[in-house]
């Protein structure tokens, strides 16, 4: 009793433990041990074949996502050259801009709405 008690698993929550007369059979140790690693191979066993299953779907899934990834390569390509050739306009364009925003200001209304 004194293994038991000072021997539980390092996370449990043990509210009690105690101490009853049991008139069933008790199996030997080495036959419930056995059958007990039995089922937990077998246990290890199915896991296993379902996760081998689902790797054998990754490629399927793989196949139909990479068109979708290279569409939206695309259209980041087609972004940026966009945002590219906006940026070279107002580059182009800067002192052009600088100059009517200063005049809207000494005028006192935006030129912008008007061209």
């Amino acid at each position: 009793m004194k293994f038991v008690k000072e021997n539980k698993p390092e996370a449990a929550i043990v509210e009690e433990i105690k101490i009853e007369e049991y008139s069933g059979k008790v199996r030997d140790v080495e036959k419930f041990r056995a059958s007990f690693n039995t089922i937990q191979l077998s246990k290890i066993v199915q896991i296993g074949l379902k996760m081998v299953e689902k790797q054998d779907k990754m490629p399927e899934k793989q196949d139909k996502t990479l068109p979708a990834i290279r569409e939206v390569k695309e259209e980041e390509k087609k972004c940026l050259q966009n945002l590219t050739g906006l940026m070279s306009c107002w580059r182009r364009n800067r002192d052009s801009i600088a100059i009517s925003s200063w005049y809207s200001k000494w005028i006192g209304f935006p030129l912008y709405k008007y061209f």
